[in-house]
C-alpha cells in the first residue's frame, strides 16, 4: 500500500470495510421520529453556516408585528428583579419555547424540567413585545436628546468651528479659574 505526505503528516488510504455499509443498512431501516429528523437537519444547518455568536436568532423567525430583545435575567448567577420589573414595564415579555422549539439555546438541557417554558442563553431571556410600543419609545428619546441638546446654548446657532472655539475657550478660562 502507497503512503502519502501531507505537510510531515503521513497517511494511508482508509480501506474500504463491510462496518460502515451495514452500518449505513442500519441506520436507513431506523425509523426516525419527525421531531429528530428535524433536530438533525438545524444541526446540520447550523455547523454548515457561520453565525456571529450564540445570542443570534433569525430574523425571518420573528413575527412581522413584533420585536426581539434578549433581557437579562440574572447577573452573576443572581435574579435581577428590577430589570424584569423595567423591561415588562416598558412592554417587553418572554417569547414561549413552543413557538420557536427548534432554535438551539440551553434550554434543551433544562434540567428542572422536561419542556422549556421559554429561551433562555447565559441569563438573558428572548422578549418580544409590539413594534408600536417600540415606536413610541424612541420618538420620546428622540424628543429627550432633542431637549438635551438644544439645552447646550453652544449647540443653537454655532457651525463647527465655532463649537470647538467655545468649548477651548470654555477649557481655558475654567483652567484659569483653577489658578
Amino acid at each position: 500500500m502507497e503512503q502519502e505526505h501531507l505537510g510531515g503528516v503521513s497517511t494511508l488510504p482508509a480501506p474500504v470495510t463491510e462496518t460502515s455499509s451495514v452500518q449505513e443498512k442500519k441506520e436507513k431501516k431506523f425509523s426516525k421520529g419527525r421531531e429528530s429528523r428535524l433536530r438533525e437537519d438545524q444541526i446540520r444547518a447550523f455547523l454548515q453556516s457561520t453565525y456571529p455568536d450564540k445570542l443570534y436568532f433569525p430574523t425571518e423567525d420573528i413575527p412581522r408585528d413584533m420585536d426581539y430583545r434578549w433581557v437579562r435575567e440574572e447577573c452573576r448567577g443572581m435574579t435581577d428583579l428590577s430589570r424584569i420589573s423595567y423591561m415588562t414595564k416598558k412592554g417587553w415579555t418572554p417569547v414561549p419555547f413552543a413557538r420557536h422549539p427548534t432554535f438551539l439555546a440551553d434550554t434543551s438541557w433544562n434540567a428542572g424540567s422536561s419542556k422549556p417554558d421559554v429561551i433562555r442563553i447565559d441569563g438573558l431571556i428572548l422578549c418580544e413585545r409590539p413594534k408600536e410600543y417600540g415606536e413610541i419609545e424612541r420618538k420620546a428619546q428622540e424628543r429627550q436628546n432633542k431637549t438635551m441638546m438644544s439645552s447646550i446654548k453652544w449647540v443653537d446657532g454655532m457651525d463647527k468651528e465655532n463649537q470647538k472655539e467655545y468649548i477651548n475657550q470654555t477649557i481655558i478660562s475654567q483652567s484659569e479659574d483653577d489658578c
